[in-house]
């Protein structure tokens, strides 16, 4: 009796581990550039050219870079716990980021994208910099800093941009990513960076 009780503890323990893995591969912040881009090409009208240029700076860079670094062991995994390992992979999406507002700012993007863009430079310039001295969690600065966006700008953005945060916090823990104070610091991080996007807008509105 006993026995089988471990065995069942350990095999839920192994899905709710399977769980919070989907939910870092799903909620992280290239995933939700992606599904968000799709969500606007869906709910207004926006032109090839604007969907190629988000989709390449946000999505295709960001993602062949971390793949290229982990096949040639420049890191050892795709969230790598290791701070000069981190470092090398926001540098390379601060530099994809950086072009990518650029280039949508001067052709004039759908404004929720723009301030997505505004929202992915200023959140890996800030973890950038905490990077040199501690590690705090990219995909809560990510995840808080677009609900934020989606909670002030869509009807049922508060239910997703709520869960959002909620889901990926308990992943990032479950997994043993990040300790507490990493995920809360960086939800409020992702939540200031989202309110100043919000702020600019209103500024050049």
């Amino acid at each position: 009796m006993s026995n089988k009780f471990y065995r069942d503890n350990d095999g839920l323990k192994n899905i709710r581990y399977l769980i919070a893995q989907w939910i870092s591969h799903f909620l992280n912040p290239i995933a939700i550039a992606f599904v968000i881009l799709l969500w606007r090409s869906w709910s207004i009208s926006i032109s090839i050219l604007e969907f190629i240029l988000f989709l390449v700076a946000y999505v295709l860079v960001p993602t062949g870079c971390i793949l290229f670094m982990f096949f040639t062991n420049k890191i050892s995994n795709i969230y790598p716990k290791n701070r000069k390992q981190r470092e090398k992979l926001l540098i390379v999406g601060l530099t994809a980021y950086c072009i990518g507002w650029l280039t949508t700012y001067i052709i004039a993007i759908d404004r929720f994208l723009l301030m997505l863009a505004s929202v992915y430079v200023l959140s890996t310039l800030v973890v950038l910099c905490i990077n040199r001295y501690w590690r705090v969690s990219i995909h809560c600065v990510g995840v808080a800093g677009a609900a934020t966006l989606l909670i002030n700008t869509s009807d049922n953005g508060i239910y997703w941009g709520l869960l959002s945060m909620i889901f990926t916090a308990w992943a990032r823990l479950y997994l043993k990513a990040h300790s507490l104070s990493q995920v809360l610091v960086g939800l409020f991080l992702g939540i200031i960076v989202g309110f100043i996007a919000l702020l600019n807008n209103v500024l050049e509105a």
